[in-house]
């Protein structure tokens, strides 16, 4: 009977102590997704904002917005924002402390522009996990996305892939077998495209992009294994930026290229300019609506990164 006590005893224990890491995992969680806005707050690139939290014992849920503020500084689409709706569950597992699903969606502004444009509009969506060592990691889906009218067509095939990131870094890797668009002066067709980035520390956007295509044609032209790389580093306080394309295979009309490798090298660019240029850009609609003190600012950036020299 005694040991029968004891084993009771030892499993009312065993659940207490992981309900009770359990409860501490959930809140040990949301906060750290109610923090996102202050982490993000000097990001020159995104910003995050809280829209909802629900919080409960074991689980959260909620939303928040994901701003890029220099999205398209030239036109009246200046930022372009989304919102993420997310699900959390962190009981304890053997192989996880949570469990996420999110949902992706246009803004009040985007939504209905993507809606008009695509149908009932692009749906991009995962599932995924969290680590006891902080890792996260998701699956990414976005839907096909199809637009016909008089003048113009666009397919892209379903978009799919994998995020794992952490508190500084990021893996994304994303693949489409299909890009077809299709106009009254131009058609373009893309086969086989992948999107592989691997950063050291996603805030300063350190570390390599790659962007490939399988294989590719217009009217006029084919080509066939080609490779975009862009590489950036940070090194004594100064950074360095090179693109690299390479083309497997090029042809135009009776013109034909084979093993194109060509590269464009920026280096040395001081961070303190670079990182104050952003800094005006990030909240500003566009470039020719400066304030004059955002003016002077911006021109006293481009005045010391020019001066500090590059190569």
């Amino acid at each position: 009977m005694k040991k029968v006590i004891a084993l009771f005893a030892l499993i009312a224990v065993t659940v207490a102590v992981w309900l009770g890491a359990s409860f501490y995992s959930a809140r040990t969680t949301g906060n750290y997704v109610t923090s996102l806005p202050a982490l993000y707050k000097q990001n020159n690139y995104m910003h995050i904002k809280t829209v909802e939290h629900r919080q409960s014992a074991f689980s959260s849920s909620g939303k928040f917005s994901v701003r890029f503020p220099n999205f398209m500084p030239f036109s009246d689409l200046a930022a372009l924002e989304f919102i993420i709706q997310y699900e959390i569950s962190n009981l304890l597992m053997p192989d996880s402390a949570g469990r996420l699903e999110w949902r992706l969606m246009g803004n009040e502004a985007l939504a209905p522009m993507l809606k008009q444009i695509f149908g009932q509009g692009p749906t991009a969506h995962g599932k995924g996990s969290i680590g006891y060592d902080g890792q996260r990691q998701s699956s990414v889906e976005l839907s096909e996305l199809l637009f016909k009218d008089a003048q113009a067509a666009l397919k892209l095939a379903p978009l799919t892939g994998v995020a794992t990131w952490d508190n500084e870094t990021l893996r994304l890797k994303l693949q489409s077998d299909q890009l077809n668009v299709r106009s009254e002066n131009m058609v373009t067709d893309l086969r086989g495209m992948k999107l592989d980035v691997n950063l050291s520390n996603r805030a300063l956007g350190i570390g390599t992009y790659d962007f490939t295509i399988d294989k590719g044609s217009s009217e006029f032209s084919t080509f066939e294994g080609m490779k975009l790389t862009k590489t950036a580093s940070l090194e004594n306080d100064r950074f360095n930026f090179v693109i690299a394309q390479k083309i497997k295979q090029y042809s135009f009309e009776k013109f034909k290229l084979r093993d194109v490798d060509q590269e464009l090298a920026f280096r040395g660019l001081d961070k303190d300019s670079l990182m104050s240029i952003s800094a005006v850009l990030r909240d500003v609609k566009a470039v020719n609506q400066l304030t004059a003190d955002e003016r002077l600012k911006l021109s006293t950036a481009l005045r010391n990164l020019f001066d500090k020299g590059f190569s």
